[in-house]
């Protein structure tokens, strides 16, 4: 390589811009793969040269679940010829101003200052300087100083290089100390290495990693950062991905979803180990203390029945394990036990929908052997992909690429429950036959006297659970108790609040008609009236009605579940600000109680105007049909149309045909119409609705 001339003032700032960015766009890389991974304390935004975080501002990460904010200089030098140590950290600036270490201290000083804990890093392609005492003893691989830089006494050159750094950065030595916890030195990062380890992580987050890619990616940051932008959110890294076509394989589908409309994230598969629990569906227990401790598990007859089903399965190197149960009957918690007792070296894969399952098996992410996850499967199977994705799980069984095995959490009436349209039996024979292939293992709802005595002896360091085995000596229902699910449901059903129980309805309702979807605020807030008396309308307070009814609805009981609960956003940070689920407990305990009850006029508007779902809307339909309520089903099913749900059309057909409108003149009109503004075939139009065409 021939002999580079010494680098202009320009070029060297064009570099260390470079530079920058290339640590910006590796953690925007990593809060890709986070999200795909499901890890806990994920990066979820970047920040760049944020505002009130002094020197540290160049790069910072934000953490979920409590992790510090890592705050991170970046230094790049144009040469060797100067390395880390004390007496470039104590260098004064170019215009004669605070040192390096000085404005580390002080900016450390600033983002502490009301108890929050950070994170700190200077990131540099300086080398560390051999001759400094306390750079000596840096643990490479952490780039912490400590523990070895408080080590020997006050009178040893450590102690005496500590004096000087505490003095120097107008601290004492104790707040030295704990400036050097946190403070991280990740040193020697030449701009190769670097581009070499951000082109292996985009190859690990399913992304294109050659050098056009990692500059694609760094221009996308310039742009944001010359735009004025300071934090890049999850939305904002996913939305530059999609756009820039980094997804590897992009014609293939990763990242897009199989109709090719809307990006969906590819999940990956992880050490089952590496799981935690409350990430796979395990309920949250009561008890003393805050935090995600489990209670005791207390093994019993169906486990040892799990766990033989789960080890003939993974020896046979494919087939599925269904654990059917009721909501908080520990379903979910048995299926984990199992998985760490009999697979605990394999990866596990946790779709979250069927659109996600089946793109995970079209990405081909299956490359050791797997156990994919389906907890709570029975809303996976009901959703407009689900019959599909139960299709290509027989198709993967049948044909493994490695060892795999489904296991599966399930309510037991999938489905028979009242209600299900015999009519669309064809529609879920994939899900059938899949099932039909599955080693099912019923969890009981109680526990027995010996269970219980078990239990109890293990629980004594927790008052709640040890009160929760006392008050399940009644009926056994302990995994109930400890998921306070009696005092949900007695909140619900004794509510002293009648809006806030008339919105719980209305999710109530929707489920209960096949409604899967998050629900929007703006569709229970309408459909919650028809749900109150006229007296009880007249009494509403119009501005702050519907707010005091979401507080009372979400409010928790015992600190662990309430009867309606907010779901993560669509950029996977925070929770979503217009959109709530409902509890599965009320789902299962009291949908059922309202079989047969005529929804009002108002939940068919508010469905109509509010729900963003072409499914949804179709099955909202055929309920309102079977209701008769015909011209409401029509406008759903055209709702649905206008929604882009195709198969929408043959329902409104059928609904045309048995009602007998479609040889009115108005029907006509209808047809017309109706075939005019969707992009249904003509093939198709003649074979749904064969008459007068």
């Amino acid at each position: 390589m021939p002999t580079l001339p010494p680098p202009s003032a320009t070029g060297v700032r064009v570099a260390g811009d470079t530079y920058q960015w290339l640590y910006v766009w590796e953690g925007c890389v990593q809060a890709y793969k986070d999200a795909l991974d499901g890890v806990r304390g994920a990066v979820v935004a970047v920040g760049v040269e944020v505002t009130g975080a002094g020197n540290l501002d160049d790069v910072v990460c934000y953490y979920a679940d409590g992790i510090p904010t890592r705050y991170a200089q970046v230094k790049y030098a144009a040469d060797a010829s100067t390395a880390v140590g004390e007496q470039y950290l104590f260098k004064p600036s170019g215009d004669g101003g605070l040192s390096i270490l000085q404005k580390i201290a002080r900016s450390w000083q600033t983002l502490t200052r009301n108890g929050e804990q950070v994170q700190l890093t200077l990131l540099t392609n300086r080398s560390s300087d051999p001759a400094d005492v306390l750079f000596q003893g840096r643990d490479t691989r952490t780039g912490l100083l400590r523990p070895r830089a408080d080590q020997q006494g006050p009178r040893s050159e450590r102690g005496q290089a500590r004096a000087r750094w505490a003095a120097h950065a107008g601290l004492d030595e104790a707040q030295l100390l704990q400036l050097l916890d946190v403070l991280e030195f990740h040193l020697g990062r030449d701009e190769p290495l670097q581009r070499t380890l951000v082109s292996r992580l985009m190859q690990a987050a399913g992304l294109q990693h050659d050098e056009q890619a990692i500059m694609t990616g760094i221009q996308w940051v310039t742009q944001q950062v010359i735009g004025g932008k300071r934090r890049l959110s999850l939305t904002d890294i996913r939305a530059a991905i999609s756009k820039l076509g980094l997804l590897a394989g992009r014609s293939a589908g990763p990242g897009t979803a199989l109709n090719g409309e809307a990006p969906t994230l590819i999940a990956r598969p992880r050490p089952v180990t590496a799981w935690q629990p409350d990430r796979l569906g395990v309920h949250r227990a009561v008890q003393e203390h805050d935090g995600m401790k489990l209670p005791p598990y207390i093994e019993r007859d169906h486990d040892g029945e799990l766990r033989r089903h789960l080890h003939t399965v993974a020896g046979a190197g494919a087939g599925m394990v269904v654990v059917r149960g009721d909501s908080c009957s520990g379903k979910t918690r048995s299926a984990w036990e199992a998985a760490t007792a009999c697979v605990p070296d394999w990866q596990l894969l946790y779709p979250k929908s069927a659109a996600g399952l089946r793109c995970c098996l079209q990405a081909n992410v299956l490359t050791s052997p797997t156990v994919i996850w389906l907890d709570n499967a029975h809303y996976l199977f009901a959703e407009a992909d689900g019959n599909h994705a139960a299709e290509d799980l027989l198709a993967l069984l049948e044909q493994p690429p490695t060892p795999v095995v489904v296991l599966a959490t399930m309510w037991p009436t999938l489905l028979n429950a009242p209600g299900t349209n015999p009519k669309k039996k064809g529609r879920t024979r994939h899900i059938h036959s899949l099932l039909d292939l599955a080693r099912t293992v019923h969890q009981p709802r109680a526990f027995d006297t010996r269970g219980l005595n078990r239990f109890e002896d293990q629980a004594r360091g927790d008052g709640q659970w040890t009160q929760a085995a006392a008050q399940a000596r009644a009926n056994g229902e302990l995994c109930q108790r400890l998921a306070a699910a009696p005092e949900l449901l007695d909140r619900y059903r004794h509510a002293d609040h009648m809006p806030g129980k008339a919105v719980v309805t209305a999710a109530v309702e929707a489920r209960r008609l096949g409604v899967r979807g998050p629900l929007p605020l703006a569709f229970l807030e309408h459909a919650a009236l028809g749900y109150l008396s006229p007296d009880q309308c007249r009494k509403l307070d119009r501005k702050t009605w519907f707010t005091d009814a979401l507080a009372w609805a979400r409010t928790p009981v015992k600190d662990v579940v309430s009867c309606l609960q907010g779901i993560l956003a669509p950029d996977g940070i925070g929770e979503a600000a217009d959109l709530v689920d409902l509890s599965d407990i009320i789902e299962q305990q009291i949908a059922p109680e309202r079989w047969g009850i005529k929804p009002p006029a108002l939940l068919w508007q508010a469905a109509q105007s509010d729900l963003t779902d072409g499914g949804d809307l179709e099955t909202l339909a055929l309920q309102a049909f079977s209701f008769a309520r015909f011209r409401i089903a029509r406008d759903l099913y055209i709702a649905a149309l206008d929604r882009g749900t195709s198969s929408a059309f043959e329902g409104l057909c059928f609904s045309y045909t048995e009602t007998q409108r479609l040889r009115t003149s108005q029907g006509l009109t209808d047809r017309f119409r109706i075939t005019s503004i969707t992009r249904v075939s003509k093939a198709v139009c003649r074979r749904c609705w064969p008459v007068a065409w």
